[in-house]
């Protein structure tokens, strides 16, 4: 199951990446602060950085930094040489992982900084359009046995508001994972946040557990 939560980890580390991608975020501050981590007490998770929360169901938790830290060499272990390195110079941030007791269904919210001016230039749906291939190709050189992988850019409700998202489903270990990633742009940074779970109900419930700060 380990290398199962790698996998499904990899959308949120390839689309944090900006050197290829065109992106418009939903919330855009021409000024840039100095970045601050969201905060988890309990089952709660607020970034008033990002302006979003979410409160994580009863049986989920919060990985902690030295969680967070090995789970990112395993996903990073798992990439090829290429996309190793351009992760390792990226400069990501991992400002929330957590997941359900099986360790299965997740969610993550990846930050890079990118500064105010360059997001501003930036297309939303075209930026996940060129992701999606490259996600695809990423599943394929790890080597791995996938009965399917497919990906669109579509829409999804999160907390009440319809944003233009990208949606993936994998096939593998037996299991079918759906996965939906949203960009947030604050503050000169790019957020992208992805949940992903093992069946389509639950995702959309995880989904609408998110919440917009005022």
């Amino acid at each position: 199951m380990k290398k199962l939560l790698a996998i499904v980890l990899v959308m949120a580390m390839l689309c944090s990446l900006t050197a290829c991608g065109t992106l418009t975020g939903i919330l855009m501050q021409q000024t840039q602060k100095e970045y601050s981590r969201g905060t988890m007490e309990g089952q709660t998770y607020e970034s008033e950085f990002l302006g979003i929360g979410c409160k994580l169901p009863e049986t989920w938790s919060f990985y902690d930094d030295e969680e967070i830290k090995k789970l990112n060499k395993d996903t990073i272990d798992m990439l090829g040489d290429e996309r190793q390195e351009t992760m390792k110079k990226s400069g990501v941030i991992y400002d929330m992982v957590a997941s359900d007791t099986d360790k299965i269904n997740n969610m993550n919210v990846v930050l890079e900084e990118v500064g105010a001016v360059k997001l501003a230039k930036l297309d939303l749906e075209a930026y996940y359009e060129e992701q999606i291939p490259i996600i695809r190709n990423s599943f394929r050189d790890m080597g791995m046995s996938f009965s399917g992988t497919q990906g669109e850019v579509g829409k999804a409700t999160v907390g009440g508001k319809e944003l233009p998202c990208i949606k993936m489903t994998i096939k593998t270990y037996g299991k079918t994972m759906y996965q939906v990633g949203f960009a947030i742009k604050s503050n000169g940074y790019l957020a992208m946040v992805t949940v992903s779970t093992t069946d389509e109900e639950t995702l959309q419930k995880l989904l609408d557990a998110f919440y917009w700060l005022e």
